[in-house]
């Protein structure tokens, strides 16, 4: 997946403030990191700031500048992203400058991660085709809302062709076509993925909601999706992630309210 994160998230791998251990995270997913050329002024402009109040020494502010150079972001031409930032701008009445991160994120069919819940409220209610993500104390998801109902619906169509076979007869799982189907698609998806589609499993078998990063962490200690017979657990227990996937929303939508 391609995510797309602005200056209030890559400020936060280099200060240690509130969020800063949620935007580290952004750096061990696996996923591809983007954002428009004007990210490196825009976190210089920040480090001088934070230094000429005092947050931070002059020393630091340098090192931040060196850091983001070395940084894993694939820095995308601003210009290039113009034209399409301004309509959005002026859609939605907001500055060129955040709309060329929205403008970034269409062109490469990502998602947008930012801290900034004003323009996530704006986003919710005058862009909800854009895909973003609140860097929030919980709620950060690397799985797309495509690839999780593409998934679903997957699960769905080998449940279907599993009607007439019996539970036991592992080999009749294993050579049908719905399966290879299924155990593609999940061979594609990043550890990263891998995890959240299991969290949202539990979130859906078993919990209220509340501590989805602890659900994650959970679910990195004892991931099992490698062998044929995970894969088949997985597909009879799908509706836990069908249900896990409406909970994640409902808690999404009401932290963006």
């Amino acid at each position: 997946m391609n995510l797309i994160v602005d200056a209030s998230v890559v400020m936060k791998w280099f200060v240690d403030e509130p969020l800063h251990e949620n935007a580290r995270r952004l750096l061990k997913t696996g996923e591809s990191l983007h954002a428009p050329d004007l990210l490196v002024a825009e976190v210089g402009n920040i480090a001088w700031k934070k230094a000429n109040r005092g947050e931070i020494g002059w020393e630091q502010a340098r090192k931040i500048a060196r850091s983001l150079r070395d940084s894993p972001i694939s820095l995308q031409a601003s210009g290039e992203l113009l034209d399409r930032a301004l309509q959005l701008a002026l859609s939605i009445k907001h500055p060129v400058y955040d709309c060329l991160y929205l403008a970034c994120t269409e062109h490469l069919e990502g998602t947008f991660v930012t801290a900034d819940e004003k323009l996530t409220r704006i986003l919710a209610r005058s862009l909800p085709s854009i895909n973003y993500k609140i860097l929030d104390d919980g709620y950060y998801i690397s799985l797309s809302e495509s690839q999780i109902d593409g998934l679903i619906h997957l699960c769905k169509y080998v449940k279907d062709t599993w009607k007439d076979i019996d539970k036991g007869e592992v080999k009749l799982h294993l050579d049908t076509l719905a399966f290879r189907h299924i155990k593609n698609a999940i061979q594609v998806l990043s550890e990263a993925q891998k995890i959240d589609l299991i969290a949202l499993g539990e979130l859906g078998q078993r919990h209220s909601g509340g501590n989805w990063l602890q659900l994650q962490e959970n679910v990195r200690k004892s991931l099992s999706l490698s062998s044929d017979n995970d894969l088949i657990s997985f597909v009879y227990l799908s509706e836990n992630i069908k249900a896990g996937w409406h909970k994640f929303q409902k808690m999404t939508d009401e932290k963006v309210k």
